[in-house]
Parts: structure tokens; C-alpha cells; sequence
């Protein structure tokens, strides 16, 4: 029994001290191509400077009754900066699911969820939530969409009465005229 456990204690311990080593002689040459390709293609100061920042911001609210707004027009080839906050106090922990963009995002009580899309494709879209289901849709149209242009200011409603409005104020300016 002393010989048998002594081959062993031989056999495994003469295995712990082989020495084991790889060859990678081979891949030496692409590893210097892949190295030299990664720091040219990721050229950190290009990518913030070459980098278009959002052209609008968006905020939608998941409220009791629905989102708001329930209708996002987004303009083709543009990045839009959209923020989607949870205001529901019935449902606090809900997602929000955007499947054309591929946003998919848990949206808690209170708190602001932000990501950026770039949308590539003419089309009506729709975002939801599944817990509450509540159903959003996005708009996107293209340049030449002339009818689903941004929609023009609105004009400020003047008041009533001349008396309410400061003295510096002519009424040739309240009428629309410039002086």
C-alpha cells in the first residue's frame, strides 16, 4: 500500500512542475495588425470632434393616463436627444419599449431615463409600456415631406384691454406694426 501511494504522490507531483507553454509565434504579425488598426480607427480626439450633437430634445412623460405627448415628429437623418420620465404614482416601476430604434429602458417613479436616435427610415412607429399599455407613436418624415414640417410659432394672444399693458408699450406694437 506504501508503494502504491508513493507512485501516486510521484506520478501528481512530477505533473504540477512540467512546464506547459504556448507558441504564439504565429499570431505575432496579426496581433501587431490588429493593435495598429485600433489605434487608428479609435482616434479619440476624432470622435469628439467629428462627433453632431442632438439637434432637438425631447421629454415624454408616462403619466396615469398615457404618455405625453402621445405623438413625436422626428425629422429623417437627424439625432434627437430624448428623455422619457416615469410620473405614474399607480405603475412606478414601468419599462419603455421604442422596438425601431432598438431602446428598450426601465423607467422608475421620478426619475429621468435619456438616450440619443438617429432615425434612418421614413415611417409611423409606436412606443409602449407593457405593464401599463400604453401605446406612443413616432412620427418620422423626410425633407422633402413638406406638410409635416415643424409646426409654425403661435401667435401670443394680446390682452383685452390697453390699461393692463405698460405705458412703453405703443399701441402700433400691440396691433402688430413696427415702430
Amino acid at each position: 500500500m506504501k508503494s502504491l501511494v508513493t507512485l501516486l504522490v510521484f506520478v501528481f507531483s512530477s505533473s504540477v512542475f512540467a512546464e506547459w507553454t504556448v507558441d504564439f509565434s504565429r499570431r505575432a504579425a496579426d496581433m501587431k495588425k490588429l493593435d495598429m488598426e485600433a489605434l487608428t480607427s479609435k482616434n479619440p480626439v476624432a470622435q469628439i470632434f467629428t462627433q453632431e450633437q442632438p439637434k432637438e430634445e425631447i421629454v415624454i412623460a408616462n403619466t396615469d393616463k398615457g404618455f405625453v405627448p402621445q405623438t413625436v415628429r422626428l425629422k429623417k437623418d437627424q439625432i434627437y436627444q430624448i428623455s422619457v420620465v416615469n410620473v405614474n404614482k399607480s405603475k412606478k416601476n414601468v419599462s419603455f419599449m421604442l422596438d425601431a430604434f432598438s431602446e428598450h429602458h426601465g423607467t422608475y417613479f421620478g426619475e429621468v431615463v435619456t438616450f440619443t436616435v438617429k432615425p434612418e427610415k421614413q415611417g409611423l412607429f409606436q412606443f409602449y409600456s407593457p405593464e401599463t399599455e400604453f401605446v406612443g407613436k413616432v412620427l418620422v418624415y423626410g425633407p422633402d415631406d413638406k406638410n409635416l414640417q415643424q409646426v409654425p410659432g403661435i401667435k401670443i394672444r394680446q390682452p383685452a384691454s390697453i390699461e393692463s399693458v405698460d405705458e412703453g408699450v405703443s399701441e402700433a406694437v400691440l396691433k402688430g406694426g413696427n415702430e
